[in-house]
């Protein structure tokens, strides 16, 4: 059987420290870590756990496929950010532990400029949930491309947070909704051990 696979996304030092709200942020990487316990507890067969990170120093290969420009401003700003594969400044609460992947990424989507979408289909992954923050940011991108290549993509709102509760809230109960489903921490540590 296929794993779900459990995305931890952003959960970042330097994110945290530019954070409109750190309680916000905080209380949404609490959550997350409910549901990273969770998906330890019961393996990787059963769960497979990604910690996608914003990083420099990520090669971009193929990028004829992707960008009409080769330096573009969000370009610039993820190989400015102070955080690498190596050294990804992951908070501590949801930090991986030893053989958890972590996917750096050039670009908000965690699809893009990746091989993230072949890992999956080789694993016959067809369930992704969404832990991170920003909503508006990484969460958003990564739904739009999970619910593009027909995943069933679970958003946990409650273990999401942004720089705006309105956008947020609007994300979460609008867009997440409709074109996938949202769902509580414990109602996604149920899908989880389902």
């Amino acid at each position: 059987m296929a794993p779900t696979i459990l995305f931890i996304m952003d959960f970042q030092t330097p994110i945290r420290e530019h954070a409109a709200d750190v309680g916000w942020f905080d209380e949404a990487a609490k959550n997350a870590a409910v549901l990273l316990s969770a998906a330890r507890a019961l393996g990787p067969e059963k769960v497979k756990i990604i910690h996608a990170i914003a990083a420099s120093g990520v090669d971009k290969t193929n990028t004829s496929l992707y960008s009409v420009s080769g330096e573009s401003a969000i370009g610039k700003r993820f190989q400015a950010f102070p955080a690498t594969l190596s050294d990804p400044k992951i908070v501590e609460l949801v930090a991986p532990l030893p053989g958890e992947q972590i996917l750096s990424r050039p670009r908000v989507s965690p699809f893009h400029y990746t091989d993230l979408n072949a890992q999956l289909r080789a694993l016959g992954a067809t369930k992704l949930v969404l832990c991170g923050v920003a909503t508006s940011g990484i969460v958003l991108a990564t739904f739009r491309s999970g619910v593009d290549a027909d995943y069933d993509v679970v958003v946990v709102g409650e273990a999401c947070a942004d720089v705006d509760r309105v956008l947020h809230d609007s994300l979460v109960n609008q867009c997440f909704a409709r074109l996938g489903r949202v769902v509580t921490v414990e109602k996604a540590r149920q899908e989880l051990s389902g």
